[in-house]
């Protein structure tokens, strides 16, 4: 039979845990356990699980190593620390599939939600700016749909091509109690990328 290509696959809000991660990213690679027929995966939602840095680091193997036709990466609302933001982010320069290439997304880097977490901010970047990698980590806003201000942390390669987006990073929760809070005005929201691109410097059509 044909490899499958998904175009989302939303668990979010579902108390996975770090102990789950590992299975799913193994039933999201060509040849996995539970869907082995699975050639790719555009979007993944994995926000409101209770993930930490563990379950980031290997979600980051899979990202780096099998996340085969990945747009979208939706972490928000999680216990993720800044341990586990930079080896998102380190997986995704490492994969080398970054900024894409298809022909609607053509020089878009990874979407990668990892707002209202537990990520030092400055600590992150600065880490990986550090890299071997060459980064540029530079920080800005612009606005979303309803004109709303949106704080971005953009991750661009030595070549200054996008390779990360990561919009709203800069919203962080460094509580334990903050992370029990349901803010419905904070939820991820319904929409996804597409809006960014269309203003978005050195972005092909």
């Amino acid at each position: 039979e044909r490899p499958l290509a998904i175009s989302l696959f939303d668990a979010s809000a579902q108390r996975l845990g770090d102990a789950s991660c590992a299975a799913l990213a193994r039933s999201l690679s060509l040849g996995g356990e539970a869907y082995p027929l699975v050639a790719s995966v555009q979007v993944l939602k994995l926000y409101r699980n209770n993930i930490g840095d563990q379950g980031a680091r290997l979600l980051a193997d899979w990202l780096r190593t099998a996340a085969a036709g990945l747009e979208e990466l939706h972490l928000s609302h999680n216990r993720i620390g800044t341990d586990g933001a930079v080896a998102l982010v380190r997986a995704a320069v490492a994969s080398g599939r970054y900024p894409l290439k298809s022909r609607v997304r053509s020089g878009c880097g990874l979407w990668c939600r990892l707002e209202q977490n537990r990520v030092d901010v400055a600590a992150a970047m600065r880490r990986l700016a550090a890299d071997d990698f060459g980064l540029d980590v530079q920080t800005f806003q612009d606005r979303d749909r309803h004109g709303a201000a949106r704080p971005v942390v953009r991750v661009c390669d030595s070549h200054g091509r996008e390779v990360v987006n990561l919009a709203w990073f800069q919203n962080q929760r460094a509580r334990p109690e903050d992370l029990e809070e349901e803010d419905e005005e904070e939820e991820e929201q319904p929409w996804g990328h597409e809006e960014a691109w269309e203003a978005w410097p050195g972005v092909e059509e």
